[in-house]
C-alpha cells in the first residue's frame, strides 16, 4: 500500500512544559493521524542533544532526551507530586526556547522522581533494562562520570528506562492504529559523546584526542559555500577490523526504537568529506567510507525495509549506487524538483517523497521567497490555470505528491497548516534559538484535527490509505 505521513518531532508537540512530551498531546496527534488516514509519523532523532537543542549533535546515540518524559505520567505513577508538576510548568514559562536552561531546571524534578522510583520494586527492572543494552549502560556511565556515585548513575538509568516505557506505550498505541514510526539517526557522532569516549580507536583523532579533520560537505543545495558540521570522522580501517561493530550497534539500536529509520548523511558511507579542523569547507577533500560491506551486514541482519537513506546522488563516492544495489529507499525533496523543472511524476516507486524536510523552508515560505517569473513557471508545472496564489500552489503541490509513484509521501506539519517561514524548523549551518523551536499550539492542533476528514478524502482519492474515516 502506498503511504502518506507527517514529519513532526516530539519537541514540536504542544503543551505547558516548554517542549513536547509523550503525554496527552502525543496521543491526540496520533488520533489525528489515524482519523486522517495518515499511516506514517516521522520524527527527528530522539537522542539527548547538546545545549542548543539540535538533535543531530548528541551526547550519545544510546541516551534519549529526558525532556520528552511526560511529567503528568510521572505524577500518575506516583513519582511526582502535583506541586512539583506545577513547578515544571512555571519553569518552562521562563525558558523561552532555551533548551539548556529548560533541561537544567527539569533535572530538579526528575531527580526527585528517580529517588522515589529507586524505592520501588521496578528499580531492578530498570537496572536489567540497561544491562541488556550495553550502549545504554555506557551512555549512563558517561553522563554520570563527573559524579560517579551509585545514586547518580541510577538517576541516568531511570531516565532511560522511563523514556523507554513512555515511548513504548505510545509506539504500541500507534501500531494498534496502523501507524508506522519513521525515526532518524545521524551518521556522525560528536566528539563529546559516549561513542568517542569509549571507542576512541574508531575515530580519526590525534595524540591529544582531538580531530585534525572534521565532517561537512562542499557547496550543496543547502549552502553554496558548503557546510562544516565539526564531527570527528570515523577510522574506516579500524571499523572494518571490527566488522563495523560501533556503527552497526548504533543503527541496530535505532532500528529497535522505530519501524523505519532514516540514515542521515548516508553519503558518508561511500565517501566522507574531511575538512581541516581550523579550515573552511572549500579546503576539504574526499576520503573512502565504510562502503558496501557495511550495508551488506545491515541489510542481511536487520532488513532493507527498515531503512531510508538521505542521499541525493550529488557527491562522489558511490553511496547512491550502494543504496540502489541493496534496494534501500532514497529521498526526494519536492522543492528542489520544482526548481529543476520537474514534478513528482518523475519519482520512482522506491523512494520517500517530501514536500520539504526539517532543513527546508516550509512550502509556503519557499513559495513566498520566489520571484514572480519562477512562481509563474511553477504554476505552469502544477497546471494552476493562471492562479499563482501561494495557498493554491501549495495545495496543488500536495496533490501532485500524493499522485506520484513514491511508496511514501511525507509532509511537514507546518505544510498541513499552510504556515510560512516563521514556522521553519531549522536553517542548516546556523546556530540560533529559532532553530528546533517551532511547536504546534493547542489552537493549531485543533485546526489539524478539524481537517482530518479533508485529508482522509484526499488520501483515499489517491489510493494512499485503506483506513476507514473513523477510528
Amino acid at each position: 500500500m502506498r503511504k502518506a505521513g507527517v514529519l513532526l518531532h516530539i519537541s514540536s508537540l504542544p503543551g505547558p512544559y516548554g517542549c513536547g512530551t509523550f503525554g496527552k498531546y502525543a496521543y491526540r496527534f496520533a488520533d489525528f493521524l489515524a482519523a486522517s488516514g495518515l499511516t506514517s509519523w516521522q520524527v527527528l532523532p530522539f537522542n539527548l542533544p547538546h545545549t542548543d537543542g539540535c538533535p543531530y549533535f548528541s551526547l550519545s546515540t544510546f541516551a534519549q532526551n529526558p525532556l520528552f518524559i511526560d511529567p503528568e505520567i510521572l505524577q500518575e505513577k506516583g513519582l511526582l507530586l502535583p506541586k512539583e508538576v506545577a513547578a515544571i510548568r512555571d519553569d518552562a514559562a521562563t525558558c523561552q526556547r532555551d533548551f539548556d536552561m529548560l533541561a537544567r531546571k527539569r533535572e530538579v524534578q526528575l531527580r526527585l522522581a528517580a529517588k522515589r522510583f529507586a524505592r520501588t520494586q521496578q528499580a531492578e527492572e530498570a537496572r536489567q533494562y540497561v544491562r541488556e543494552r550495553p550502549g545504554v549502560l555506557q551512555a549512563c556511565r558517561f553522563l554520570s562520570r563527573e559524579n560517579p556515585t551509585e545514586d547518580n548513575l541510577f538517576y541516568y538509568i531511570f531516565l532511560q528506562y522511563e523514556f523507554f516505557r513512555q515511548w513504548d506505550a505510545l509506539h504500541r498505541y500507534l501500531a494498534a492504529r496502523g501507524i508506522e514510526v519513521i525515526g532518524d539517526i545521524p551518521y556522525y557522532v560528536n566528539l563529546s559523546s559516549s561513542e568517542v569516549y569509549y571507542n576512541p580507536e574508531c575515530f580519526l583523532l590525534n595524540e591529544d584526542g582531538q580531530p585534525d579533520f572534521v565532517s561537512g560537505v562542499p557547496g550543496d543545495r543547502f549552502s553554496d559555500a558548503g557546510q562544516k558540521w565539526g564531527h570527528p570522522l570515523y577510522n574506516t580501517a579500524e571499523l572494518q577490523k571490527q566488522n563495523f561493530r560501533l556503527l552497526y550497534d548504533r543503527m541496530a539500536f535505532a532500528a529497535a526504537f522505530y519501524d523505519v529509520t532514516r540514515i542521515d548523511h548516508f553519503q558518508a558511507v561511500g565517501a566522507f568529506y574531511a575538512i581541516p579542523a581550523g579550515g573552511h569547507p572549500r579546503e576539504g577533500h574526499w576520503e573512502t567510507g565504510v562502503g558496501e560491506p557495511f550495508i551488506k551486514r545491515l541489510v542481511e541482519e536487520i532488513g532493507r525495509e527498515r531503512f531510508v537513506v538521505e542521499d541525493f546522488n550529488c557527491f562522489p563516492g558511490g553511496s547512491y549506487a550502494i543504496a540502489t544495489q541493496y534496494g534501500l529507499p532514497d529521498m526526494q525533496i519536492y522543492q528542489s524538483t520544482l526548481l529543476a523543472g520537474y514534478t513528482a511524476a518523475s519519482y520512482k516507486e522506491n523512494t520517500v517523497a517530501y514536500l520539504g524536510t526539517h532543513d527546508c523552508d516550509t512550502f509556503m515560505g519557499y513559495l513566498q521567497g520566489l520571484d514572480a517569473e519562477t512562481r509563474q513557471q511553477i504554476a505552469a508545472l502544477l497546471r494552476a490555470d493562471g492562479q499563482t496564489e501561494n495557498s493554491v500552489l501549495c495545495q496543488l503541490a500536495i496533490r501532485d505528491l500524493f499522485a506520484c509513484k513514491a511508496q511514501r509521501v511525507v509532509l511537514q506539519a507546518q505544510d498541513l497548516l499552510l504556515e510560512g517561514t516563521k514556522s521553519r524548523m531549522n536553517i542548516p549551518g546556523t546556530v540560533s534559538r529559532e532553530n528546533w523551536a517551532w511547536r504546534l499550539t493547542e489552537e493549531t492542533l485543533a485546526l489539524l484535527e478539524a481537517t482530518s476528514g479533508y485529508w482522509h478524502r484526499l488520501l483515499t482519492a489517491h489510493n494512499r490509505t485503506k483506513k476507514p474515516p473513523c477510528v
